[in-house]
């Protein structure tokens, strides 16, 4: 499997703050946020880290480190992210030629990306030397976006917490290396066990520890197009039907997993509050208008990939603003109050 190069940052600009790594003091740390929609991967391996310096020194064996995680937040404008919570993904020497050059950082320990804004901490390592101010990096102004935070000192700083720092737009010409993870399928059809074995309609089947989760269609199937590859526990439960859990479902590199199952029909059947929740109009636009409001804890809005991009607790308001999904089809989950779950199908235009 190929590696995934996304280069992030283009020109020959140098930023108004020296990043990633400042020669001209004797110590620096910056953190810089990278978004999604720039990496354009879900999941994957970072493996390397690449920036373009332009000296005037010839820098050997220069003392650096990095650290790799993930956040929500969308800007530094409050400061650091903790770095206690980050991977220490390089600690070592290296080469910062003159002139022109593409510098690559092999990661001591690659990090596994999961999709959310990318954090990466850069930092020299203090020494006593400090060099031209005509050593600089390559970067981007992204106006207003107050992705870096950085601090620069010829005292000796502490990783966990290098003080107040500057706050800035750019950001360094960063080319990221990844391994994308691989993947695979799981698919199967749900039957009332019954001689008959008719197939089973509204069937919830999510993948257990995640937000995954689809439901079976009128012939009982269900499909989940882009699993990593891992061994998990499937959970399948409807209302008037026991549930199931089907143990070590093994998803396997650019295969198909098929997992059949029967469920047992309940003898009595339990009164169902969200049996008198409905959810309005299919196919819907700016809302979902909800009946009931009140038999609902929470409602969750996943894709057909079973991935979560919307949760909500109605407080008894009886819409849902969806103004920013995309047009495509959607599984909707209702919690009740009581514990209660059902998901519907429904569709944006």
């Amino acid at each position: 499997m190929g590696s995934v190069i996304t280069t992030i940052g283009t020109g020959t600009n140098y930023p108004a703050v020296r990043i990633p790594f400042n020669f001209y003091y004797s110590t620096n740390f910056s953190q810089t946020l990278y978004f999604p929609n720039e990496i354009g991967l879900n999941q994957g391996t970072l493996t390397s880290i690449a920036y373009t310096n332009n000296f005037i020194t010839n820098l050997a064996e220069k003392n650096i480190k990095i650290w790799v995680g993930e956040t929500d937040v969308m800007d530094l404008s409050n400061g650091w992210i903790d770095p206690e919570t980050l991977t220490l993904v390089y600690d070592g020497t290296v080469n910062f030629p003159n002139g022109e050059n593409n510098i690559l950082i092999p990661l001591d320990v690659p990090y596994t990306y999961t999709g959310n804004n990318l954090v990466v901490y850069t930092n020299r390592v203090w020494e006593y030397d400090y060099f031209s101010a005509y050593d600089r990096f390559y970067g981007t102004n992204d106006e207003g976006s107050s992705r870096t935070y950085c601090i620069s000192a010829d005292d000796v700083l502490e990783p966990a917490n290098p003080g107040s720092g500057t706050v800035s737009d750019w950001y360094p010409n960063t080319t990221l290396f990844f391994l994308p993870e691989a993947r695979g399928m799981l698919n199967g059809t749900v039957t009332n066990e019954t001689p008959t074995g008719d197939p089973v309609e509204g069937v919830e089947v999510s993948i257990v520890g995640t937000n995954i989760t689809t439901i079976t269609d009128a012939s009982g199937h269900y499909e989940f197009a882009d699993l990593q590859v891992n061994t998990y526990s499937v959970h399948l439960e409807k209302v008037d039907y026991s549930s199931h859990t089907e143990e070590d479902v093994e998803i396997i590199a650019d295969n198909t997993t098929t997992v059949n199952v029967a469920l047992t029909a309940t003898t009595s059947t339990p009164t169902s509050l969200l049996s008198m929740v409905s959810a309005y109009p299919n196919p819907f636009n700016k809302q979902i208008s909800i009946s009931n409001p009140e038999l609902v804890e929470r409602v969750t809005i996943s894709n057909l990939l079973g991935q979560k991009v919307k949760e909500v607790t109605p407080n008894g308001q009886k819409t849902i603003s969806t103004t920013g999904l995309g047009s495509g089809i959607y599984l909707i989950t209702f919690e009740g109050m009581n514990g209660e779950r059902t998901v519907r199908k429904m569709i944006k235009r």
